[in-house]
């Protein structure tokens, strides 16, 4: 999937764009994405507070987590127990776009 739109139709037809996913990655790892109203990132190890007098800060997986955006702007409240389906749909789709990198990295097919 190429995250990129062609703009001629809003720049010379003055037409609205159709909505698109908004994909979030951290190096060429995929964490989330937006789609309509909401976010979906994936499960991942998030670092903890190290304890005094220690140098390492041990990482514990987390998520996955959904977010209504609209209503929750900041990502603070997790509503994958509420929208169960929805969440497994978007991480469906986030599977589908790792994989399609991987087989196609440039997007040109």
């Amino acid at each position: 999937m190429i995250d990129g739109v062609d703009l001629a139709p809003l720049l010379f037809a003055d037409e609205e764009l159709a909505p698109r996913p908004i994909l979030y990655y951290s190096g060429l790892s995929l964490w989330a994405v937006r789609e309509a109203r909401f976010k979906a990132h994936k499960r991942r190890n998030i670092p903890m507070i190290a304890m005094p007098g220690h140098s390492f800060w041990p990482a514990v997986p987390k998520g996955p987590w959904l977010f209504q955006l609209e209503l929750d702007p900041d990502d603070s409240y997790d509503l994958s127990l509420r929208h169960p389906n929805q969440l497994t749909q978007m991480l469906a789709r986030m599977d589908y776009w790792d994989t399609e990198s991987v087989r196609n990295p440039r997007g040109w097919r």
